[in-house]
């Protein structure tokens, strides 16, 4: 059975987070499951993703850090929720290394972490809205075929960078949510329901420790592999640091 890393990281500031995951990819760490969370909201934007002054302005009036991802896909607040890295070897994960292989088992993984949560979830599937997806700006108001939803209403979004020998995958899955910075700041209806849901909302009211141990127990059958806690090297973090100024955004 292959071995892979832990990592369950303290909160940190936004470009650190970043900073860590791109220093993981690019050192090619040993294959890497990490948790982490935030020490404050920060609204992350995908690597490619355009940006207005306006947008920026609005951040920093709400008093919100924004930092871009290494990894693709929309505007994510991360506030309220638990966030995984996954960095490892195409030759370290089971079956196909193709982009929706990938896609789909970790998504299947986050399917069956929350069945064992006791919340019924599957893949968005054939009935996302790839338009509706490229014209929002915000990565929660709508779903691709490989994330993942309760009831239609998504609760998981994804985005991979991939390398020549290796990938890197974010994902952020909502515990709770704050009704008052989201639609300020991504442009929300705020009216109806939103298009997404989170574990509280679905009567899931574990610890974030508690979340990982399920979500950590489901890892280890479905890669499979075995999970040692530990921490990122001292290169890692020399890494860290050296990266972190890039992943502020300005004006």
């Amino acid at each position: 059975m292959n071995s892979w890393r832990l990592i369950v990281s303290p909160p940190l500031d936004g470009a650190s987070n970043m900073a860590l995951d791109e220093a993981l990819f690019n050192l090619n760490a040993p294959p890497t499951l990490r948790f982490y969370s935030w020490k404050r909201p920060t609204v992350s934007v995908g690597r490619f993703q355009r940006l207005n002054e306006d947008f920026i302005a609005q951040c920093r009036m709400a008093d919100i850090d924004l930092v871009r991802r290494p990894t693709g896909g929309r505007a994510i607040l991360h506030n309220c929720e638990l966030t995984y890295s996954v960095s490892a070897p195409y030759s370290m994960m089971p079956h196909s290394s193709s982009l929706t292989a990938l896609y789909t088992l970790l998504a299947q993984w986050q399917v069956d972490s929350l069945a064992a949560m006791g919340i019924n979830a599957s893949l968005a599937g054939k009935k996302w809205s790839g338009r509706r997806y490229m014209e929002s700006d915000a990565c929660f108001q709508s779903s691709t075929s490989f994330e993942v939803n309760v009831g239609g209403r998504k609760i998981s979004g994804s985005a991979q960078r991939r390398g020549k020998e290796s990938f890197l995958q974010h994902g952020s899955i909502l515990l709770d949510y704050d009704f008052k910075l989201f639609p300020s700041l991504l442009n929300a209806s705020t009216s109806g329901e939103p298009p997404f849901t989170t574990l509280r909302k679905e009567g899931c009211h574990l610890s974030e420790p508690e979340i990982i141990d399920v979500m950590k127990a489901e890892f280890e059958r479905k890669i499979p592999c075995s999970l040692k806690e530990g921490g990122p090297s001292s290169e890692e973090s020399a890494e860290m640091n050296r990266l972190k100024a890039a992943y502020l955004v300005s004006s």
